[in-house]
């Protein structure tokens, strides 16, 4: 069963590029574990999650640049129901902790190569819903805001990109309710998360601070 089902009537641009996965399935399982059970901000509890083995999906995104910026690009996201947040490239990240996933135009592969073949077999190709106007759209008011009638001229280039997507339950002390389904996506070329649904940090904290109080040492 795919991860994101496939749609009857997908977004196929004439062009597509691939950039294929850096990571193997060993550094994308490592990475996941990482990004759900490492950090202060995560439930003491956090170790009894069992983490089944992440999908390497290659999600489609619109790269998109122009005008706005001599050598940027911002990569949108061309599936509506991968719940990645489109983001301006930056050394600095957002309150979130996340950067921007970001690939070089030299890195980008066209989709008969056989590089591109050869990695899209090791994955599951999600299909996109999203075109290039409406990706042009989303970037011109990322950039502009509302206030700016006049958007900039801009070019997008359709690719899909290696993530390796893991869901899971957590039934532990700093749950929001029973059963939660959360789950967790790093890049497949540089092992830093793009998405992500963690148990709530403030229910982790506040947890740990009532054990601290109570000198319950469980």
């Amino acid at each position: 069963m795919a991860t994101f089902p496939k749609l009857s009537q997908p977004v196929t641009p004439a062009e597509i590029f691939v950039a294929p996965a850096t990571f193997d399935a060993a550094h994308g399982r490592a990475a996941v574990h990482h990004a759900v059970k490492d950090g202060i901000l995560k439930p003491s509890d956090i170790e009894s999650v069992e983490l089944a083995e992440p999908a390497l999906l290659y999600v489609p995104f619109w790269r998109v640049g122009g005008a706005f910026q001599k050598d940027g690009f911002v990569m949108v996201c061309a599936r509506k129901d991968v719940p990645y947040e489109t983001r301006v490239p930056s050394v600095v990240t957002d309150l979130s902790g996340l950067k921007a996933l970001d690939v070089g135009t030299n890195e980008l592969v066209p989709l008969n190569a056989g590089a591109a073949r050869e990695a899209l077999a090791a994955g599951e190709v999600v299909d996109a819903d999203v075109d290039k106007a409406r990706a042009e759209a989303i970037v011109n008011g990322l950039l502009l805001g509302p206030v700016s009638a006049e958007p900039k001229s801009l070019a997008g280039t359709f690719l899909l990109y290696p993530l390796y997507y893991a869901p899971y339950r957590y039934s532990g002390e700093s749950r929001r309710h029973a059963g939660e389904e959360l789950f967790v996506a790093v890049s497949g070329r540089t092992g830093e998360v793009a998405f992500a649904k963690y148990p709530s940090a403030v229910r982790a904290m506040a947890t740990k601070l009532r054990k601290l109080l109570s000198f319950d040492r469980r």
